[in-house]
């Protein structure tokens, strides 16, 4: 989205989804009268199966991003992605593509 070459698509570009965590959630349940049992951030490893499988999930969830880039641009873009990310952290020894994700794993009941 920085460089020269796709900043121009991202201007004024604002990400339209939140990510909320236990914090936020606490007092959203408790308003709504459940009992939290645990709500806890957990951290996954995804796994996607090499280059292509990468750019099959940033094309089909990124979309915020990817449509800011005109069709006929859009598989650079996203396989441009996937080359930046492979030089932070390359594929393992099976070509497969790690990414670190947070999970919001919430446990309550309703009533008392």
């Amino acid at each position: 989205m920085k460089t020269s070459r796709w900043a121009k698509h991202f201007d004024g570009f604002v990400f339209p989804y939140a990510f909320h965590g236990p914090d936020d959630y606490r007092p959203w349940l408790g308003a709504l009268g459940f009992s939290i049992s645990r709500i806890d951030l957990l951290t996954k490893d995804m796994v996607h199966g090499g280059r292509d499988g990468f750019a099959a999930w940033l094309r089909t969830t990124w979309l915020p991003y990817t449509e800011r880039v005109p069709e006929f641009l859009r598989e650079e873009f996203i396989y441009e992605i996937v080359a930046a990310h492979a030089r932070i952290r390359p594929p393992d020894a099976d070509g497969r593509i790690h990414l670190t994700m947070v999970r919001l794993e919430v446990e309550a009941v309703k009533g008392s």
